[in-house]
């Protein structure tokens, strides 16, 4: 008939079917490409991994599309950039990617390094994924399952796929031990011409299953003709680790080790040197460390070395013998002209403490002019036994004078010295210590003067002293209080009412509960949420006027970004009180 075309395809046929099945796997398979590749690119942003590890992960729940990313994980080459000690990102992402798939289809990790449709033997990126997958999952099972298949990877021909198999057992052997079947594998890869950053990994698993040769290869890699990289990273290990298996004759060889690396050019390699050598606790190695301060070094050494030494002032013997010995070395380096150097000798004075080293500390705090007075200000606030008696007292007053000059900063070096003893009483819980700490700073009567200093900061770190005291002055409550509604620095106005939280227990005169309902009315967002939290902290929902006051809040809102933040933490608060279920409903058609 007229209009008729025999040969043309309805709407159901069996080819146009069949071409639409092909175009959505087609599509399918370029959605799943398209994700690999923002995966795998080098210069992909992290939110954009993350979303497509989320996309890989569901479409992984098909056959077709597992056989494919597979696939591409196996082929794809070795990534070696950025170059070690940097990891590459897409590692990590393609790990948890087989994480994700392993967990959903209920499949050990180990099944897709050998899946059906994989050339064998898989390649470098799909080996190094699975290893980073095996190191998401809790330790028993790392080690009951897959400690024959690291021990696999060890023997692998890439080096990304040996390193990070090394330090996967490396960190499974803090939680587990290890088989001797792992041992043996790991002295092998010593044993061999190893590539640096596996020589690096392998030692430090050996020194953690407490194997002497672990050790052995780190003392190596720290002598001079080893590459910087190499240096840097056995020093590190090395400062890293607590317990160290060791004979005598090998604590004499790493101390001598340890104390040539100090010296090295490179102050990463000095520095890790100096944490390291807290274990050389001998009398021997405290006079070769004086030397090197004596001797003319290069700044960098010079901090080195009074790290080492602070390092090892945490040993009761060893600080007892250099408090005996005047530190004669120490002292001059306090008029350095690298401040750095100065800074870490007050440190270190302070952490030898006793009689010589507190008298030179506050010899300097009374000489504003000292290069060392701000270095000897913030040394004070680590003075071993700055809370006991006798220094006690005498580290606060020193402190305190230092109050009294109008140079900004230093007020806030005096300020934290302070509050970081005040600190230190709480975590320790010397709570006597604490106590006579802030009745000598009220009866001083700075802190209220400098509550209304010209600087936010001064007046910020005072708020935040005052919250670590046992201030009980009303005029002082009163200040903190002015300061929460006045003041003109919203970081200020913030402090201070978190303070009243902190000092809630401790209030004696008039509630802080109005200026704080006040406060929620605040220009700056940050402050109102903060005596949002405080209130929430201080209240229940049988106080009516703070419930009335977040229903305000939560109701008659203003509908920008910064302020949904506090309705929705007004609305949060009002559910857990059970007050919520009416509030919230009306407060959305009031928004709405």
């Amino acid at each position: 008939m007229f209009g008729e075309h025999p040969a043309r395809e309805t709407r159901f046929s069996p080819k146009r079917q069949q071409r639409q099945l092909l175009q959505r796997e087609v599509n399918r398979q370029e959605s799943v490409l398209g994700a690999l590749a923002l995966l795998l690119g080098a210069e992909t942003e992290e939110t954009a991994r993350i979303r497509a590890v989320r996309r890989l992960a569901r479409a992984g729940m098909e056959e077709a599309n597992l056989s494919l990313l597979l696939r591409t994980l196996s082929e794809h080459p070795e990534i070696t950039a950025p170059s070690w000690p940097c990891e590459p990102p897409q590692y990590a992402y393609c790990g948890r990617l087989l994480y994700l798939l392993s967990r959903n289809l209920q499949l050990p990790l180990d099944t897709f390094l050998f899946y059906p449709s994989l050339a064998q033997p898989s390649g470098p990126l799909l080996w190094t994924a699975v290893i980073e997958a095996i190191m998401l999952l809790p330790p028993a099972i790392q080690a009951g399952e897959y400690e024959p298949l690291l021990n696999a990877a060890l023997t692998t021909p890439w080096v990304t796929v040996r390193y990070n198999a090394a330090m996967a057992l490396a960190n499974l052997a803090e939680k587990v031990r290890l088989t001797a079947e792992t041992v043996r594998t790991l002295q092998h890869c010593q044993e061999e011409m190893e590539a640096l950053p596996v020589l690096v990994a392998v030692s430090c698993t050996l020194l953690r299953m407490q194997q002497e040769c672990g050790l052995e290869m780190l003392m190596r890699l720290l002598e001079p003709d080893i590459p910087e990289e190499g240096r840097k990273a056995a020093a590190f290990v090395l400062a890293m680790e607590h317990s160290l298996p060791m004979k005598q004759e090998q604590h004499k060889r790493l101390t001598q080790q340890l104390l040539l690396a100090l010296q090295d050019s490179d102050e990463e390699v000095a520095q890790n040197a100096a944490h390291a050598l807290r274990t050389a606790g001998t009398r021997e190695t405290l006079q070769q460390l004086c030397s090197l301060l004596s001797a003319q070094q290069p700044a960098h050494v010079k901090r080195a070395t009074l790290a080492a030494l602070e390092e090892m002032m945490r040993t009761p013997a060893l600080r007892k013998m250099m408090q005996r010995e005047p530190q004669v070395a120490i002292v001059p380096l306090l008029l350095s002209e690298t401040p750095e150097v100065r800074q870490q000798a007050s440190y270190t004075l302070a952490s030898i403490g006793g009689s010589y080293a507190a008298a030179v500390l506050g010899t300097m705090i009374n000489n504003a002019d000292s290069p060392a007075y701000l270095d000897a200000v913030e040394g004070l606030r680590l003075l071993h036994g700055a809370l006991r008696l006798p220094w006690r007292p005498r580290v606060v007053r020193w402190l305190l004078s230092c109050l009294h000059i109008s140079e900004e900063q230093v007020q806030i070096t005096a300020l934290d010295s302070l509050a970081y003893i005040a600190w230190q009483g709480q975590v320790h819980g010397q709570q006597k210590a604490l106590r006579a700490c802030s009745a000598q700073i009220e009866q001083d009567g700075t802190l209220e003067r400098l509550l209304t200093s010209a600087s936010a900061w001064v007046r910020q770190r005072t708020l935040e002293l005052i919250g670590l005291l046992y201030c009980q002055q009303p005029t002082l409550h009163n200040r903190l209080l002015h300061c929460l509604r006045h003041d003109e620095d919203s970081g200020v106005r913030a402090c201070a009412a978190y303070v009243v939280s902190q000092l809630a227990s401790r209030w004696r005169t008039r509630s802080p509960i109005p200026d704080l309902i006040l406060a929620l009315t605040d220009t700056d967002m940050y402050v109102a949420q903060t005596a949002l939290n405080t209130l929430a902290l201080l209240t229940s929902a049988s106080d009516p006027f703070v419930v009335c006051a977040f229903r305000e809040v939560a109701a008659y809102g203003h509908t920008s970004a910064e302020e949904n933040t506090l309705i929705k933490a007004a609305r949060k608060q009002l559910k857990q009180w059970g007050l919520s279920a009416a509030t919230i409903k009306r407060a959305e058609n009031d928004l709405d």
